[in-house]
């Protein structure tokens, strides 16, 4: 998980389901293969994203990291977002999506691990709504809403996509060969 937030608008105006660029699950754990498919999928159609575009390609590129064991960075697939914040938070106090993962609970060691590594605040001191890289079959993205870094008060799927947001980039570390 990364350091800090890449916050704006996603969307200047509210796009069609990306289709075959994009899976529409939202039982996905690719958040590498999402990612990619949105921007693919804004490149193919000349979509304006400020925050896909200019902030998350800008972040990626102030935040470059080398190694043969790690991927670059992406966007969460909404399980794998639902389940850093159960890890945290527990579970959400309303899932209007259906699909939060229901073996998620707070884990006290992935918690402390996740203090002790300086992460960050995700929400700051207000309520913010985290965007995964999962679209849903309503055209919309799933996202996850928090207060103020203790309460996870819901996971939802968001339709107006013109609305700002904020992501928060993570990278895979594989396990190096033995």
């Amino acid at each position: 998980m990364a350091l800090s937030n890449v916050a704006g608008k996603p969307f200047s105006t509210n796009p069609a389901v990306p289709g075959s660029e994009q899976e529409t699950a939202l039982n996905s754990y690719s958040g590498i293969k999402l990612t990619d498919g949105i921007l693919k999928y804004i490149t193919n159609n000349s979509v304006t994203s400020a925050l896909f575009i200019t902030n998350f390609v800008a972040w990626k590129e102030n935040n470059e990291v080398t190694g043969v064991n790690l991927s670059s960075w992406y966007i969460p697939s909404f399980q794998q977002l639902a389940t850093f914040i159960g890890h945290i938070l527990g579970s959400p106090n309303e899932d209007t999506t259906g699909k939060f993962p229901t073996d998620v609970a707070v884990n006290n060691a992935f918690k402390t691990a996740v203090a002790a590594a300086n992460a960050g605040e995700l929400s700051g001191q207000t309520t913010k709504n985290v965007m995964s890289s999962s679209f849903t079959g309503e055209a919309a993205i799933a996202r996850v809403q928090i207060k103020n870094d203790t309460e996870f008060l819901k996971a939802f799927s968001q339709t107006n996509l013109q609305n700002s947001a904020v992501m928060r980039p993570v990278l895979t570390v594989f396990k190096a060969t033995e």
